[in-house]
């Protein structure tokens, strides 16, 4: 039977920095064109401790770390009550864990990777990640040259900030996705096919406006406009 003790509540400030950088990376947009409310879903509609469970094979509030190395005593605490984890003894800014990070490092996969495991898993029907019409036609107002250094800008901070591997990896898929539709651009005007060469153009600024978002966009534009008048 499960032990039913109450967790002892871990550091309030690295609680909040650890679990608010982890979703703040499900919304930056760089996730591989996945759909951010297919991250909360899983986060909400799946109980933490049950993925626990079923991959380590352990159980209660209490167990003891499947990471860090042998424990003594369990380190690794489960709070229902926010349906997540944390361990005590794991090194900082990895001791937050819901069920994304938990699965990936378990299963020592993404978090892209363990987000669909998840869904599969518990049987969770299948969302869209594609924007709709209407957001694309916001996005490209701009070209790809209007975009490419708050692109980078924004990428280095956020790579700064959260020091994550995948989140480094993300933005570098997007910005070389961009550039090669510049170079099917650049292809298309040599073959004599402008509207090709100009779908193109809209596709590489709106890989990049698809990561950035709409506030940023919007900021972007306003300065463009600006400096027109």
């Amino acid at each position: 039977m499960a032990d039913e003790v109450t967790p002892p509540e871990p550091d309030f400030i690295r609680l909040k920095f650890e679990k608010d950088s982890l979703h703040k990376l499900y919304q930056t947009g760089v996730s591989r064109e996945i759909n951010p409310k297919r991250w909360e879903r899983v986060r909400t509609e799946i109980r933490f401790e049950d993925v626990v469970s079923d991959l380590s094979g352990h159980s209660g509030s209490a167990i003891r770390c499947p990471f860090h190395g042998s424990d003594s005593t369990p380190s690794f605490w489960i709070y229902r009550g926010s349906n997540d984890g944390w361990c005590f003894g794991c090194p900082p800014k990895e001791q937050y864990y819901d069920q994304v990070r938990f699965a990936a490092k378990y299963l020592d996969i993404s978090r892209p990777q363990a987000l669909r495991w998840l869904e599969k898993k518990w049987d969770l029907p299948a969302m869209p990640d594609e924007p709709d019409e209407e957001d694309e036609a916001e996005e490209v107002q701009l070209r790809f040259e209007d975009l490419q250094e708050p692109f980078i800008l924004r990428a280095i901070k956020q790579v700064r900030e959260f020091k994550d591997v995948e989140l480094a990896e993300d933005y570098i898929h997007y910005y070389f996705k961009a550039v090669g539709n510049l170079k099917m651009s650049d292809m298309a005007k040599k073959e004599g096919e402008p509207e090709d060469a100009a779908e193109f153009e809209v596709k590489a600024a709106t890989t990049l406006a698809r990561v950035l978002g709409k506030a940023e966009i919007a900021s972007i534009f306003a300065v463009k406009q600006s400096r027109r008048q």
